[in-house]
């Protein structure tokens, strides 16, 4: 009935012990991993390589991180090429007491909220998603988390090959 996700951060102390935190954290049955760095490191991208296949096929937040890693796309923060909007902001709702958020990112990085949860909140966020250029947002450009760059991203990707195209109202 609930879904529990463990959060791992990585640092130079702890890196050397990543295949046993995720083994640990795997081993409590939680439904994936997620994890941040607080260092981009290459040896952090070595030691996490060695997390077995078998972990990373069951978490799959685990395994698009650790891709990534591999890669060099960073976890956080927009590229000059990422959607300008945010998309997310229209599907999913932070509130914190009488207060909603873009994000959870932008909660924990201290950002304005959007304003107060009442029936008129979606209404609000979708002016906020009108209104908000996530480059020039400086919460949205240093911090966004990469999934939900991707999820932007896609979004944008979506919104481009429909353009043209008629919308029969059941869409």
């Amino acid at each position: 009935m609930t879904y529990v996700t463990a959060s791992i951060v990585f640092t130079e102390e702890n890196v050397e012990q990543a295949d046993k935190i995720v083994s640990f954290a795997h081993e409590l049955g939680v439904a994936d991993i997620r994890f941040v760095t607080a260092s981009h490191s290459e040896q952090l991208i070595l030691k996490l390589q060695g997390i077995s296949s078998d972990i990373l096929d069951k978490n799959p937040i685990l395994k698009y991180r650790i891709k990534n890693l591999k890669a060099g796309r960073p976890i956080r923060g927009l590229q000059p090429s990422d959607a300008h909007k945010c998309y997310l902001v229209l599907d999913d709702s932070v509130a914190s007491g009488k207060w909603h958020y873009p994000c959870g990112v932008y909660f924990r990085e201290g950002g304005k909220p959007i304003g107060e949860v009442n029936p008129s909140m979606r209404h609000q966020r979708a002016e906020w998603f009108k209104s908000t250029d996530t480059h020039a947002d400086t919460i949205c450009a240093q911090f966004c988390s990469d999934f939900y760059i991707e999820y932007n991203n896609r979004c944008e990707e979506f919104l481009k090959t429909r353009k043209g195209q008629s919308f029969n109202g059941n869409e």
